[in-house]
């Protein structure tokens, strides 16, 4: 049986959300990027929006959220290297790519970190994002088959709560070195088939491979599953009944690491769930410019791409769970 939280945020997908948000601010319908707000319970919430080159409204176009870490903001995650190519991804494949502001500076994603304003007030993340898609999708004629969210850490921990607590809105999330809450997972929610692809490291210093606290010296930053259960729990929800193993080809001896990857395919609606594993890494980016230094977040894997493996991931799949636009 679906939820009541299912059923409200199909509702605010499909129809117009009128009580919370005064429209989206100084974004036209050409291409180009855009700084803009939106007026949301309240709040001033900004985000960074880029409309691609070949940006067509009378057709519908995919949706890709990208969502920074802890203490970043949207346009740190577009200029700065650690995604900046999606950017360049969205003129070359024609999809919007938005990159979004946390609220404080942190994503509400689940964990209740006190020391986080977002989380300690509880800041209707959630509610945010189902109303920026509301909101270009009257705009814009976004492909409601074609909503998709990745982020870092903090960023990608959020991934996986709005792939929970809105079921049916995402085709596919990829968080990258961020695993499902504890809070969320035991909260045993019903959701509908959603295909993940999940990169995480084996020496991650921050989020931990085998659960538990996330940490920062000796501050604890709420509790995570492990990095296996968060496979698994995605791979029950597709009922996914393939299975494989591939190993990648080290190409860059330097970076010390190694990539494993694995697929569980075959599940509900044609969903999967992909898993690399980056063996020796820390909490980084693959295939990204090292903007931090190793001994504060770990080795950076150049064996792959990150972004362009989440855009190949994402344009394999649409969201089977809406029958009609």
């Amino acid at each position: 049986m679906k939820s009541k939280y299912f059923k409200l945020c199909m509702f605010l997908v499909f129809f117009p959300v009128f009580c919370f948000s005064s429209g989206l601010n100084g974004v036209e319908k050409k291409a180009g990027g855009y700084d803009s707000y939106i007026d949301f319970k309240g709040l001033k919430r900004t985000f960074r929006v880029h409309i691609p080159k070949d940006f067509d409204i009378n057709k519908r176009t995919p949706f890709v959220f990208v969502l920074h870490g802890g203490g970043g903001n949207g346009k740190n995650m577009d200029e700065k290297g650690l995604s900046g190519s999606f950017t360049r991804m969205a003129d070359k494949e024609n999809f919007i790519v938005i990159y979004p502001d946390a609220y404080d500076k942190n994503w509400n994603d689940g964990r209740g970190v006190e020391d986080y304003k977002a989380q300690k007030d509880n800041i209707d993340d959630v509610g945010f994002f189902i109303n920026l898609i509301d909101l270009f999708g009257k705009e814009f004629n976004i492909d409601k088959k074609r909503i998709y969210s990745t982020g870092i850490s903090n960023g990608a921990i959020m991934s996986n709560r709005l792939a929970c607590e809105a079921p049916g809105v995402f085709a596919a999330i990829a968080p990258v070195v961020g695993s499902i809450p504890k809070n969320i997972y035991l909260k045993k929610l019903s959701v509908p088939p959603t295909s993940v692809l999940i990169i995480n490291s084996t020496n991650d210093p921050f989020v931990p491979w085998d659960g538990g606290f996330i940490h920062t010296g000796k501050r604890k930053l709420g509790e995570v599953v492990s990095v296996k259960d968060t496979f698994n729990f995605w791979v029950s929800v597709n009922a996914c009944t393939k299975k494989e193993v591939i190993s990648i080809q080290h190409r860059n001896k330097k970076d010390k690491t190694s990539v494993i990857e694995e697929i569980s395919s075959e599940g509900k609606n044609g969903t999967e769930v992909v898993f690399y594993t980056i063996e020796g890494g820390g909490h980084t980016w693959p295939g990204s410019p090292e903007l931090l230094p190793r001994i504060i977040v770990g080795k950076t894997n150049m064996d792959i791409d990150a972004t362009q493996v989440i855009w190949e991931f994402f344009k394999k799949h649409e969201n089977r769970n809406i029958q009609s636009q």
